[in-house]
């Protein structure tokens, strides 16, 4: 700047122009409509693959889309988003429970709500709210007698080579879904798909099998009448061995018995995997005492590992069949059941369009005020 020697007039121009700064280094903001995910909380989002993985991605014809992709566009230049799942009409969880209405929005929303289990509303339920939810499947075995049994009925006439039906004395004794692992001599491997009981629902019944390696092949051998049969758990091969007890509930001042489980949380539709009865978690030797800790003396309760380890269910309430869980270890002798239990979860929905009030409410209420978040840009839908 030039300096004056005498008094006189400095004229300067100042270019005071708003400037955004570039959206590489931005913390973006975003209320939404999604089709999984955490409702009514910010999540905040670092890619497009991250969005994917935490709200789902929309087919292109889904009502869903517009307001999936101004986020993954984005994040495509952008690396911080700040994401909030917009909470609609209609929108609920899937659970084990026909006709069941149920939201959790998110985990602070069931640790408030449901993890007593005094909600009444089921055994299990989807982590999050949405159709997806309705693609789960929850498997526990409680014990040693719902891992495998041996001769636990008998064949009650008689099957050709390569017949794909067998008749048995008491149907009760499987669930579809078990490997039947031997009848008579036979110890080829057969997966039962059906049980059709002669009348009502125990007793003879009329039981379709598939190999369990070739399901285009049936029996390998002719059946007689009276063979015995041995039936295993669909999932018994994922792991070490039967549930039994823990060496925590054995070594309390007086023993408990019986507390360890099996369970298997699977894509049983395929909408998740693209595979139909997918694994997606497994949990070995949890246990259904509510003070048990494992080897390294990490809470081993069964309801308290789903809440903690589980990316697709929570527990809602205990199984009458599983007697006495949720009690302290000491001296308590756990019920097993005699089959394992099969959950399919259903009444999932992604809820409707968000109203205007809806998206207001979400935008005032998470980012209302810079004490909230500090946020650069706000982004929308149509």
């Amino acid at each position: 700047m030039a300096f004056q020697v005498s008094p006189g007039v400095l004229v300067q121009e100042i270019d005071a122009t708003n400037v955004i700064p570039a959206v590489s280094s931005s913390t973006g903001a975003y209320c939404g409509h999604f089709g999984w995910g955490p409702a009514e909380e910010v999540s905040t989002v670092v890619s497009a693959k991250s969005l994917v993985d935490s709200f789902g991605e929309p087919d292109s014809t889904d009502i869903m889309a517009e307001h999936f992709y101004p986020a993954k566009m984005f994040l495509d230049y952008g690396i911080d988003l700040k994401v909030v799942r917009i909470a609609t009409t209609s929108m609920v969880n899937a659970t084990t429970t026909s006709g069941q209405s149920l939201l959790i929005k998110n985990l602070t929303h069931y640790r408030a709500n449901y993890n007593d289990g005094s909600a009444s509303v089921g055994q299990y339920g989807a982590r999050y709210a949405g159709s997806l939810g309705n693609s789960l499947k929850v498997s526990v075995c409680g014990g040693a007698n719902p891992y495998a049994q041996a001769s636990v009925t008998t064949t009650n006439g008689t099957s050709a080579l390569g017949g794909t039906t067998i008749e048995v004395t008491l149907g009760e004794k499987f669930i579809v879904g078990d490997i039947i692992t031997a009848i008579g001599s036979d110890t080829t491997r057969y997966s039962i798909t059906t049980i059709a009981y002669d009348s009502g629902s125990t007793g003879a019944a009329t039981v379709t099998i598939e190999q369990e390696d070739d399901s285009t092949q049936g029996l390998a051998a002719a059946v007689a009448s009276g063979a015995a049969l041995s039936r295993e758990w669909k999932y018994a091969a994922q792991f070490n061995g039967a549930p039994g007890t823990s060496t925590y509930a054995s070594t309390r001042s007086s023993a408990g018995t019986t507390d360890e489980m099996h369970i298997v949380v699977i894509d049983e539709d395929g909408d998740i995997s693209g595979v139909p009865g997918t694994i997606l978690e497994q949990y070995e030797d949890v246990s259904k005492a509510s003070d048990a800790k494992d080897d390294f003396g990490a809470t081993n309760y069964y309801v308290t590992v789903l809440e903690n380890k589980s990316d697709w269910v929570y527990w809602l309430d205990h199984s009458g069949t599983f007697s006495s869980a949720g009690s302290a270890a000491s001296g308590v002798t756990f019920g097993t059941g005699t089959l394992p239990e099969e959950n399919s979860f259903t009444n999932g929905d992604d809820g409707r369009q968000p109203t205007t009030g809806q998206k207001i409410s979400a935008w005032d209420t998470h980012f209302g005020s810079a004490d909230n978040e500090d946020i650069s840009l706000m982004i929308t839908s149509r």
